[in-house]
């Protein structure tokens, strides 16, 4: 997969997926590693995943630099899908939809004036809190949108 496709197929996202107003004062680093591991403290082991955004937290309460982590042993596809789905968690985060306690170590995440508060753990209690939180549903619809919308787009 060539940088440039990458480079094109992110701005494409950011565009459909940022808002137009945050738009222009964000910032997104993109790493690839062939594996991305997090500790996850309920199971008390290291699990792959295939992708995860960071918010930079500087200055106020809606971060406007971000580092998407993808693992690149996936697919194109998959790639765009992870890139697509990271990207969407950047429009939630820079809004202030999202905001990402667990870093500041209370493993709670505020979603629009909703707090969640996971306890103890370093991660969701279980897949099914994963899968079943408003921010993981809005993302994992909207990836595959957003890349049939980005291969609509490469073919006309």
């Amino acid at each position: 997969m060539s940088l440039k496709l990458i480079r094109e197929a992110a701005q494409f996202f950011v565009n459909h997926a940022v808002s137009k107003r945050i738009k222009p004062n964000i910032s997104i680093i993109l790493e690839f590693s062939p594996e991305i591991m997090r500790y996850n403290a309920l199971i008390e082991k290291f699990e792959k995943y295939t992708g995860e955004c960071e918010p930079v937290y500087n200055n106020g309460l809606r971060p406007r630099e971000f580092i998407i982590r993808v693992d690149s042993s996936q697919s194109v596809r998959y790639i765009l899908q992870t890139i697509a789905h990271e990207v969407v968690h950047v429009g939630q985060y820079s809004s202030g939809r999202l905001k990402d306690y667990v870093r500041t170590k209370t493993n709670k995440i505020k979603w629009d004036d909703w707090v969640y508060d996971f306890g103890e753990h370093d991660d969701c209690d279980s897949d099914l809190d994963y899968y079943m939180s408003p921010w993981e549903i809005e993302a994992y619809g909207m990836q595959v949108g957003l890349c049939k919308l980005y291969i609509k787009y490469r073919k006309s």
